[in-house]
């Protein structure tokens, strides 16, 4: 508020300022003028500080807050709607829809007031000087208007356009980075080049239309400005020879018709500002729209029995599992196999309780998973290794014991699990997600100790010899075979080694 008002004050007292050196060369006078225009410099630079930095401060903290919601509500949200998402793209789109609508929002709240009160200012200022002139501005403010409003539909259109062809042509960008081994193992350099020279071709056709649009509304713009000065000039010039008005009020009307026309282009862009704030606003809400996962509410002491039904044939993501009923009961290790896309890891994430379909029954000891609180279960009770599995970024330590309870496991028996799979010499080492310098398989141990210590009454592995060297593999199935007793143990497989070694082995 004081930066605008000394914005307002500046060319008034420059004006008088003018007049003054005009009417009496007095050294007296010239040395007053300078002191009052570096304390208004101070000022304005002292509030322009706090209130930078108020604004960096509230806008960071807010973005935070909002970012920590959208965080949430996504890890809340059905698995199934999540995977049918393009994740880099919902990252990028929403870290830059938060920004732009908290940067807009915040600026709205200060601009507003600020450009309300230099219009009025600067209205009444110049038709305080000459209202002839001030009234010939105003109509060129208001033919601005019109202008700026025929252009308004074209400009938001290509304006939207533009942002939805930079999103695409980003993510093509990206996948250059991604697929990086993929593209270099199959030698599919020219595919890929393809892939991105056709989607910048599109880019460029909307950049040219939005880059043609903008010009010729800036070109307009400019000759309304150019006309304006052209009047303030000629008919302020001519009043100021008759002697009409002051050099200084010539220059007073020249500045504040200036200021009063960049708050009239202020208020105008709102409306364009509005529009694309809504495309923001409707794209976050998507997000916090997503259907939830509904969890039961009750929590099993233990579990003796999975009962799976199918009603009929299921297809799941293009897979199809034709089994009409699986039942699982503690002590029994069980292998699941079948053809690549069968549905094998389909149906881990279904007894695990991320997926949920409704032509598929499932029941935990004879309770429907509906009323079971599927997270809780995850927690304590499930422990899951990924065909792939994931690690964090931090120590080997600190990745082996990611998300299990501290009293869960002894450090004795965490120790022997270490070394059982050879994991001692990868100790105090740091993992950087960005470069992964970990093996297949080194990631795969890790994995194992971490769902192993858990020490779940449900085992679920999916593939879990792949990329073992023998030894681990030999380990990993004498754990199987030693802690059978309380547990129900599923594996997804082709190893012949585990089929033999379960109890029940399922084709799927």
């Amino acid at each position: 508020m004081i930066t605008s008002a000394s914005a307002v004050l500046i060319p008034r007292v420059t004006g008088i300022f003018i007049d003054s050196l005009i009417s009496s060369i007095n050294l007296g006078i010239l040395i007053k003028f300078c002191i009052l225009f570096g304390v208004i410099t101070i000022i304005s630079i002292v509030s322009g500080y706090f209130n930078n930095y108020l604004y960096v401060k509230t806008s960071t903290n807010i973005l935070y807050e909002l970012k920590k919601i959208i965080i949430l509500q996504f890890r809340d949200s059905n698995i199934l709607e999540i995977k049918k998402m393009s994740i880099p793209e919902v990252a990028q789109m929403s870290d830059r829809d938060l920004d732009f609508l908290i940067s807009n929002l915040l600026n709205i709240l200060q601009s507003v007031i600020i450009n309300i009160l230099l219009v009025i200012s600067s209205v009444c200022i110049l038709i305080k000087i000459n209202l002839y002139i001030s009234l010939l501005l105003i109509g060129i403010a208001v033919i601005y208007i019109v202008v700026f409003l025929s252009f308004r539909t074209i400009i938001t259109r290509v304006n939207e356009d533009f942002l939805f062809d930079q999103t695409k042509y980003f993510k093509k960008y990206f996948e250059q980075f991604s697929d990086i081994e993929f593209v270099k193992n199959n030698v599919l350099k020219k595919f890929y080049n393809y892939r991105f020279e056709s989607i910048y071709k599109k880019f460029y056709l909307t950049s040219m239309r939005m880059q043609r649009v903008n010009y010729s509304f800036n070109s307009i713009d400019k000759i309304c400005m150019t006309i304006a000065q052209i009047i303030l000039f000629f008919m302020g010039g001519r009043d100021v020879i008759r002697g009409r008005i002051s050099v200084g009020d010539f220059t007073i009307l020249s500045t504040y018709f200036s200021l009063a026309l960049t708050s009239v282009r202020y208020f105008l862009s709102l409306g364009k500002l509005k529009k694309e704030m809504d495309v923001s606003i409707d794209r976050i809400n998507k997000l916090l729209n997503l259907e939830k996962d509904k969890d039961g509410n009750i929590r099993l002491d233990s579990i003796d029995t999975l009962d799976l039904n199918l009603s009929k044939e299921a297809f799941f993501y293009n897979t199809k599992i034709s089994n009409k009923h699986l039942k699982f009961v503690k002590g029994k290790i069980y292998v699941l196999t079948g053809v690549n896309g069968s549905g094998k890891t389909t149906l881990m994430n279904i007894i695990s309780g991320l997926y949920k379909f409704k032509n598929v029954s499932y029941q935990i000891n004879n309770i429907s998973v509906e009323q079971i609180d599927m997270e809780f279960n995850r927690k304590y009770k499930f422990s899951i290794i990924e065909q792939f599995p994931k690690i964090a970024e931090g120590s080997i330590e600190e990745n082996i014991i990611l998300g299990i309870e501290p009293d869960i496991i002894s450090e004795n028996e965490k120790e022997e699990l270490i070394s059982d799979f050879g994991l001692n010499s990868l100790l105090g080492r740091y993992i950087d997600t960005e470069f992964v310098s970990l093996s297949g398989g080194e990631i795969k141990k890790i994995a194992l100790v971490r769902a192993l210590s858990k020490k779940s009454e449900v085992v679920l592995m999916d593939e879990p010899t792949v990329s073992l060297d023998k030894k681990s593999k030999e380990i990993l199935m004498e754990y199987i075979k030693k802690h059978k007793k309380n547990r129900i143990m599923i594996i997804t497989s082709h190893d012949i080694d585990l089929i033999k070694l379960s109890d029940e082995f399922i084709n799927i």
